[in-house]
């Protein structure tokens, strides 16, 4: 699976990278019963490749803050 945050930017900002993440993880919710464990999988991964895993899951909680229906 391939993510591009950058969307063809050399630099993605935190915002753009935790809301792609976050829609990955909303996709998987709706989709798989297993979507916790997935997503922690991704994660994983995510943090082995050198990307910042809590400052993202930090900035997604946010985003989740600022939602209107859940």
């Amino acid at each position: 699976m391939l993510i591009d945050p950058s969307m063809g930017s050399l630099a993605a900002g935190a915002e753009d990278t935790a809301t792609d993440v976050f829609l990955l993880y909303e996709c998987l919710r709706s989709q798989h019963p297993e979507h916790q464990s997935l997503f922690s999988m991704f994660m994983e991964g995510y943090r082995k490749a050198g990307g910042d895993a809590q400052g993202v899951m930090r900035k997604i909680e946010e985003i989740e803050g600022r939602r209107r229906y859940v």
